[in-house]
């Protein structure tokens, strides 16, 4: 796994529960549901995120990039 992918993922996955530890304090229960949603959504797109980056796929196609812009 790409070390960049792994960091940016911790972190945004710090931030989330950071996020929802704060909401939780300071909103009402619908507005924490409609943090939780929206928290969720975010997490399976982080998890879309994740499977492009490393997939082989994607790393043989930035090795191409990577070489036409060097040749």
């Amino acid at each position: 796994m790409n070390v960049t992918a792994v960091a940016i993922v911790a972190i945004l996955a710090g931030s989330l529960v950071s996020l929802i530890k704060y909401l939780r304090q300071t909103t009402s229960s619908d507005q924490v549901k409609s943090l939780e949603t929206e928290v969720d959504r975010l997490r399976e797109r982080v998890q879309v995120l994740e499977e492009i980056v490393t997939d082989n796929k994607y790393t043989l196609n930035k090795e191409f990039e990577n070489l036409k812009k060097t040749g």
